[in-house]
Parts: C-alpha cells; structure tokens; sequence
C-alpha cells in the first residue's frame, strides 16, 4: 500500500505515486547485487555472459528495484560535463540511450569477446549523436593509442584483428 499524508492512495501503483507526487518520468529497474560490487549490475545478459567465462566464482544472488534517471535529466539538473565515465557492468547501452545529444567526452568499460556485440552497439549508439573520434586503453592502464579512429576505421581494425585490445578496457570517444 501506498500512503500520501496519512491517507491510502487506493488504485495507485509505485510508479503511479512517484509520477503524481514528484513530477517527473521514474523508471525503476531489477539491480543484482553480486558477491563482488564492482561486479553488480542492471544486466541480466551480462551476468549470462560472464558466470561461466571470466567471473564464474561470483554469485549474483540478491536483486533489488532502484530508481534510475536518463543522462538527460541528470544534465537538465545539474548542467553540462565535460567528462561522462560510464562503467555499469553490460547496461552501458541503455545509460546511452539516455543520452540525446553530444557533451564533452564520453568513456565507457569493455569486455570482450563476451560483450564484444554491446561495445560495438554504444559506439554506434554514440556515433549517431555526433560523436565521431574514438580511442581506447587496455585494461586499467589509462594509455590511449596515439591516433583517434573514426567509428568505420575503429570497427576496420578490429574485424581485421588489427587493434590489440585486452579482453577489457575503456572506449573513449569525442
């Protein structure tokens, strides 16, 4: 049950409540919390993906709903970045989608091979909003390559095995 000021809300829905008493859009989403944080995440795929390759001793057991906001209404509240790090563990597509128009520079975590598909998806997904240079760095090293790659020439070099990424890294893009 859902009370405002005492009073039942009879008929109304969480959602219904946050829209009606906040004013704005709230999308809640399923959060797994692993046994690792730094391995919790908002993807199911992900976790599909990786419990029987790279991270098959941890445990997601626990799941929890949380409010999530689009990179657009955080940018309406608190103004333009400079910089945006994205590392949400397989949901860095969806926090994306979120995102309407170019700011600053973008970096987000890859893993590949197994997530090779959805580090293409951002690329593309970025690409179409303006962004147009992309680099990355090899596992937490922060060293980028010396030259920035247009999407076309970036995606070239990895089908032809050209580009030797680790199996994880960060994408950065302007």
């Amino acid at each position: 049950s859902i009370f405002l000021n005492g009073e039942k809300l009879k008929g109304k829905g969480l959602s219904d409540y946050v829209k009606y008493y906040f004013d704005e859009s709230y999308e809640f989403k399923t959060f797994y919390e692993a046994d690792s944080s730094v391995l919790s995440t908002f993807s199911s795929d992900y976790i599909e993906k990786v419990k029987n390759t790279r991270h098959k001793t941890s445990i997601w057991k626990k799941s929890i709903e949380i409010e999530i906001k689009t990179l657009e209404m955080l940018i309406e509240k608190y103004g333009e970045p400079k910089f945006i790090k994205v590392d949400v563990e397989g949901f860095e597509l969806e926090v994306f989608k979120g995102l309407k128009h170019k700011i600053g520079v973008v970096s987000f975590e890859y893993n590949i091979p197994e997530l090779q598909v959805e580090m293409i998806a951002c690329m593309e997904q970025l690409n179409s909003i303006g962004y147009e240079l992309f680099n990355f760095s090899k596992g937490e090293t922060l060293l980028m390559n010396e030259k920035w790659l247009t999407l076309n020439d970036f995606l070239l070099l990895l089908d032809n095995k050209e580009i030797n990424m680790s199996n994880f890294g960060d994408i950065y893009v302007k």
